[in-house]
């Protein structure tokens, strides 16, 4: 287990922000107001360069496309 790194929050925040602005783009009011589990995980992979093993590719890839996926 290892500690995300403080600069993953930069890449974290970036890619709420713009789930965020998807969901109102779309119309919705009911966006969580703190980012979720997913953007943490695709931040950390981001900043420390690794693969990301996903059943949830099409999220991964919409916020975090240099993450190279890893899928079933």
């Amino acid at each position: 287990m290892l500690d995300t790194p403080a600069s993953a929050a930069v890449a974290c925040a970036a890619a709420f922000a713009t789930y965020l602005a998807r969901r109102r783009g779309q119309g919705a009011t009911d966006a969580p107001k703190t980012p979720l589990p997913d953007f943490f995980i695709g931040a950390h992979a981001e900043v420390r360069g690794w693969d990301l093993a996903t059943a949830d590719p099409q999220r991964f890839r919409s916020y975090f496309p240099g993450v190279r996926l890893i899928t079933p």
